[in-house]
């Protein structure tokens, strides 16, 4: 047996990717089949197993190659010193002549650093600031941390701008160089910590982590520990684009950084694009800025970005120029401001990015409703995976890593704290579009007198059927009754006297709905009808509405109560009904 695995641990795999052939080493393959080392390996089946896994992957490459083709995708190839999403890191210096606005922000981050812990408190207590990339949450710690009182409070201030690859040994080695002066040479991260440990023991620390990704508590937990040594009243100050790593970093509190006011955000682009200007060109170019900074949607880094742009143009038609082009054509823009914002997209888990850009579909500053959005990404089949939950849990926690990461905004919640409704903003709405603008295409179509077409029969996959809104609508085709995969139907009228219209019997398949208002009950006068739609056997249905009016003829004489009794008693309930 040995020698047959010994024989396997240097088996090559042959892949064909994009028609080229690929060698695939495998240092170990039982390590892919760890039954097969812990009770015996038979070699055939061995064999078997993997040629069925080469198959397997080679299938699925040969439909991503297909795809590629079928959809003109090229293949492009960066240089890992070329990355399009990397940023200069930050500094703890700051002008702060060049801060405008954020009073109310400026004044409560200083309080909290200023104010002192709870006696309970072990260890620096942690204080976060969370916004979307752009948005001046760097600016914001850099004012806090160059604060006279702030300075005055704390016996060591330390920065270290850690990014999204939380390396604890290039962390760890900044906050020594700045508690000592020098650098570490310490190769153990064991030493490293213990070094931290002596040095912030009995003192009074203000600590600012910019830039903070990482949702790994263990590693966070190690620095932590090592800094409960600081005196009483110590706080530690992060940046982060995630509420998650707040949570997870055991934030006391939660500062949300918004855009800026039109009026502050004017002040920003003034400084820098109406320097060095003469009062005349100021006056001819000041009402096209205006006009500009509300490009800007709030974000002080596009104002920013923008006005170093004009600060070298002094004609009203470049200035013009600007102001009518699309916010990605100014390569200024795209290269300060793709930057943040790819970094979030990029850390997206894979699934979790097709639902983001798929926001591209609604109308700028549009209110987005949760249940409605998730149910357009189940449409589109982005919430299918093997696992056990149902797809609107997983759509639930989809939308919560987005709105934890700030793309989506504004949100109103219900009486039970929970999210119904959110926004995006202009400049994340514009960075969807531009991620799927070979994909997306936006138009708008009229509602006219349209009825549904006969073959909607053949959408068997269709859970949701929103139709609330025709008030034209007579009738439904008969083949709504193949569509046993629909989980609600805002209006299911009933046809009477439509041909090829539906029947109350038509609900006997669609033993899925959840939820159900029924319309036309008026024209129904065959209770064996009723009978046989078996709503009592529906055991999903937890929502049904009953509207006995007339859809046939309206002005029809009003039938007496009697029937609508026995119409309405041939309806038993379902069993989990919960609104009437």
């Amino acid at each position: 047996m040995e020698d047959v695995l010994d024989e396997w641990s240097t088996a090559r795999l042959k892949l064909k990717i994009n028609g080229v052939d690929a060698l695939v080493c495998l240092e170990k393959v039982c390590s892919f089949f760890p039954a097969a080392s812990c009770f015996g390996c038979n070699p055939l089946v061995l064999c078997r197993d993997i040629a069925l896994k080469v198959r397997e992957i080679n299938e699925s490459l040969d439909d991503i190659a297909k795809q590629k083709d079928q959809f003109g995708f090229a293949v492009n190839v960066i240089k890992s010193n070329e990355r399009a999403d990397e940023r200069v890191p930050s500094i703890s210096s700051i002008d702060e002549s060049e801060i405008f606005g954020r009073e109310k922000e400026k004044s409560e981050l200083v309080n909290r650093l200023l104010c002192e812990s709870s006696k309970e408190q072990k260890g620096p207590c942690v204080i976060s600031l969370v916004g979307m990339g752009g948005i001046g949450k760097t600016t914001l710690a850099q004012f806090a941390y160059n604060n006279d009182d702030v300075k005055k409070n704390f016996e060591e201030r330390i920065w270290v701008c850690v990014s999204e690859a939380f390396d604890v040994f290039r962390i760890a080695r900044a906050i020594i160089e700045a508690l000592t002066y020098s650098s570490s040479n310490f190769v153990e991260f064991q030493s490293l910590m213990q070094h931290i440990q002596k040095h912030v023991a009995g003192k009074k620390l203000l600590l600012v982590l910019d830039d903070v990704w990482n949702e790994d508590f263990y590693k966070w937990e190690q620095f932590y520990n090592c800094l409960k040594t600081c005196l009483h009243g110590s706080k530690i100050l992060i940046t982060t684009r995630k509420e998650t790593v707040a949570r997870i970093m055991g934030s006391a509190d939660i500062i949300s950084v918004n855009v800026l006011s039109e009026t502050e955000c004017w002040l920003v682009f003034e400084s820098l694009g109406f320097s060095g200007k003469s009062m005349e060109e100021r006056e001819n170019l000041e009402k096209i800025g205006r006009e500009i900074i509300r490009k800007c949607k709030g974000l002080p880094l596009v104002a920013k970005t923008i006005a170093s742009l004009l600060r070298s143009k002094n004609t009203e038609k470049e200035w013009q120029n600007i102001l009518e082009s699309e916010i990605w054509e100014i390569e200024e823009v795209e290269k300060n401001l793709l930057a943040p914002l790819l970094l979030s997209y990029n850390e997206l888990p894979s699934k979790v990015k097709q639902c983001f850009t798929y926001c591209a579909i609604f109308p700028k500053n549009s209110k987005i409703w949760k249940d409605k959005l998730i149910e357009l990404w189940m449409a589109q089949g982005f919430l299918n995976n093997k696992r056990s939950k149902e797809m609107e849990e997983i759509g639930e926690e989809y939308f919560n890593i987005l709105a934890s990461r700030s793309f989506f905004q504004d949100f109103e919640r219900g009486y039970d704290g929970k999210i119904y409704q959110c926004k995006v903003h202009d400049i994340v709405h514009d960075f969807a579009q531009f991620l799927c603008r070979k994909e997306c295409l936006m138009v708008e179509i009229l509602c006219g007198e349209e009825q549904l077409p006969q073959g909607i029969g053949k959408l068997r996959k269709l859970m949701y059927l929103d139709n609330d809104y025709t008030n034209s609508l007579r009738y439904l085709p008969v083949g709504i009754r193949e569509l046993i995969r629909l989980r609600r139907v805002r209006k299911f009228v009933v046809g009477g006297g439509y041909d090829r219209a539906c029947s109350l019997e038509s609900l006997k398949r669609l033993i899925l709905l959840r939820e159900c208002r029924i319309h036309g009950l008026g024209d129904v006068s065959d209770v064996g009808e009723a009978r046989r739609a078996e709503l009592e056997k529906k055991k999903n249905l937890f929502d049904l509405e009953l509207r006995f009016d007339c859809t046939i003829n309206e002005e029809q004489e009003r039938r007496d109560d009697e029937e609508d009794e026995q119409l309405l008693e041939a309806l038993q309930p379902p069993p989990n009904l919960k609104k009437l």
